[in-house]
């Protein structure tokens, strides 16, 4: 990966730019709007492009200064911007490039996941393996995709007993309970799973849990719905109330072999 680049100040044509969404965020209407109501030629300031081998120039850090230039009119339509222009990248070498640039700026975890992927990061790619192998799509459109990536990579290495193992499982078993369409599971499930199957590790009897698991009542929705009560009263984070919840369900029906709880029953 290289992290020293070929570049040089020119103007490039606003009509020549384009987008590639396998690393880029989506344009944010809003942000467009209010650059565009406020917009001074002046403080525009410099755009970061990559020219690829095939003549096309592509928007690395600047998407949403480009498209409010465009809103503007007719009058905008033949305009060229200062850019910083990148020659000789990879892929990978933009992909790595977009999240450097937008270290500072608010940039959605799921946006940066998707650039560190594509940029060949391990963990991203071994995470994004995981969750598409049990079923859950992890690259396209937010609306499309599982989305709590946060959450993944902490079940994935950033807690206590958890790991890429049980990632696997947590993500197996939600898709085996509730499947593997939409709505998708949310962080704070994901977390909470994963912190239940990593405490109580080989002893647990997953089949009892997909089953008790698909008869709570909306899902994954009604078993956050549950969390949000307990968590009154727990006064933590969510993903303990989930925890909770799933020991609860687990729990039910059975006279012997219960889970213990960490926290002082009701």
């Amino acid at each position: 990966m290289k992290t020293e680049f070929l570049k040089k100040r020119t103007d490039v044509a606003l009509s020549a730019l384009r987008v590639d969404h396998r690393y880029q965020r989506a344009t944010r209407k809003r942000r467009v709007a209010m650059i565009a109501a406020n917009f001074d030629p002046d403080a525009f300031g410099v755009i970061h492009v990559v020219l690829r081998k095939d003549g096309t120039f592509w928007i690395i850090d600047g998407q949403h200064r480009v498209e409010a230039v465009r809103s503007l009119g007719e009058s905008w339509k033949n305009t060229s911007v200062p850019a910083l222009v990148y020659s000789d990248l990879s892929l990978k070498d933009e992909a790595w490039l977009f999240m450097h640039l937008n270290d500072a700026v608010s940039v959605h975890p799921f946006d940066k996941f998707k650039a560190a992927r594509e940029s060949g990061d391990p963990t991203a790619c071994a995470i994004a393996n995981i969750s598409e192998g049990a079923g859950f799509p992890i690259n396209g459109k937010k609306t499309d995709c599982i989305t709590c990536v946060v959450a993944l990579r902490k079940v994935y290495g950033g807690m206590k007993w958890t790991g890429p193992a049980t990632l696997r499982k947590t993500l197996d078993v939600l898709a085996k309970a509730w499947g593997t369409e939409k709505p998708y599971p949310s962080g704070e499930i994901v977390v909470g799973l994963g912190m239940f199957l990593g405490r109580y590790g080989q002893g647990l009897d997953t089949d009892r849990l997909v089953h008790q698991l698909a008869q709570v009542p909306s899902g994954g929705y009604g078993l956050v719905g549950k969390a949000r009560t307990l968590n009154g009263s727990l006064r933590g984070a969510m993903s303990v109330a989930v925890f909770e919840c799933l020991r609860r369900e687990y729990n039910k029906g059975l006279r012997t072999n219960k889970l213990e709880s960490w926290i002082k029953e009701d």
